[in-house]
C-alpha cells in the first residue's frame, strides 16, 4: 500500500493551527480560561485532489477505506514546513465529485494526533 504522501494533491492547500482553551464567562462578566492541552496546539490540513483520473481518485478513495476513515492514524508530510505529522482523517466519509468528463475532484481534512 502506498503512502498518503504519494498521492498528487492540488491547490489550494490550507494548514490551520488550533488550540483547546476553554473560556468560562461568569455572571459578573469576568472570564476564566483553561488550556486543556497544556500549551500544545494541533495542526489541521485541508487537502484537495484536483483533475485526477478515475484511476487516481479511486486509489485515494480505496486508501481512505483501507484506513477505516478516521479510525487509523498515519504519517503526513506538510508541504509548507516539510515536517512529518501523525494525523488521521477528520470525517467519516470521502466524497468524490466528477466535474467534467474525465476529471475528478476530492477533498479531505486531516488533523494532527498527539
Amino acid at each position: 500500500m502506498s503512502s498518503f504522501n504519494d498521492f498528487i494533491r492540488g491547490l489550494p492547500y490550507r494548514r490551520s493551527t488550533i488550540s483547546n482553551v476553554k473560556v468560562v464567562e461568569f455572571e459578573n462578566g469576568s472570564e476564566q480560561r483553561r488550556d486543556l492541552w497544556g500549551g500544545k496546539t494541533k495542526k489541521v490540513f485541508q487537502i484537495q485532489f484536483n483533475v485526477n483520473t478515475k484511476t487516481e481518485i479511486t486509489a485515494i478513495h480505496d486508501w481512505f477505506v483501507a484506513k477505516s476513515g478516521p479510525a487509523t492514524s498515519f504519517e503526513f508530510t506538510c508541504p509548507i514546513d516539510n515536517v512529518t505529522y501523525n494525523v488521521r482523517f477528520v470525517d467519516n466519509s470521502f466524497e468524490i465529485e466528477r466535474r467534467f468528463y474525465g476529471t475528478y475532484f476530492g477533498s479531505c481534512q486531516l488533523v494532527e494526533v498527539f
